[in-house]
């Protein structure tokens, strides 16, 4: 078995920090070239520090959303467990506790599909609403020529 780097020798601890000053520094509106003057590095190495930093923000930031998710959706099971047996025996209140909770199960989980709205226009409907407008124009395009 492969025995992991340490997370903390010095070199990593100073990998770290030129990524945190370096994102904090573009944050602020600095350029590559200014973060690599300011840090003592390469503009090269300015850009990498940044994209490195952003994506251990994006990483941190989905596997948060990932676990909130979880959670979310285990205390909704928790008050399913609850309320599904008294809705089982007829019980309204119960019933429609249960269905809150499957709605926002859904939800959460991008289960409901959007529902398709139906547009139609009559031809007499649309040929009013345009008859005003292809009137301007007429009348626009006749003074052009003269």
């Amino acid at each position: 078995m492969a025995i992991k780097p340490s997370r903390s020798t010095p070199s990593r601890i100073r990998g770290r920090e030129l990524e945190y000053k370096a994102l904090q520094l573009r944050k602020a509106g600095a350029s590559f070239r200014a973060i690599a003057e300011a840090l003592g590095v390469s503009k090269t190495a300015a850009h990498k520090a940044v994209h490195r930093a952003l994506d251990r923000l994006d990483h941190g930031t989905d596997e948060y959303a990932k676990r909130t998710l979880k959670l979310e959706l285990e205390r909704l099971d928790e008050m399913f467990l609850g309320v599904y047996p008294r809705a089982k025996r007829g019980d309204e209140k119960a019933i429609n506790s249960a269905l809150k909770i499957m709605e926002r199960r859904a939800r959460y989980l991008g289960l409901d599909a959007p529902t398709p709205i139906e547009h139609s226009v009559a031809r007499d409907t649309l040929d009013a609403l345009l008859a005003p407008v292809l009137e301007v124009t007429v009348e626009q395009a006749g003074e052009g020529e003269g």
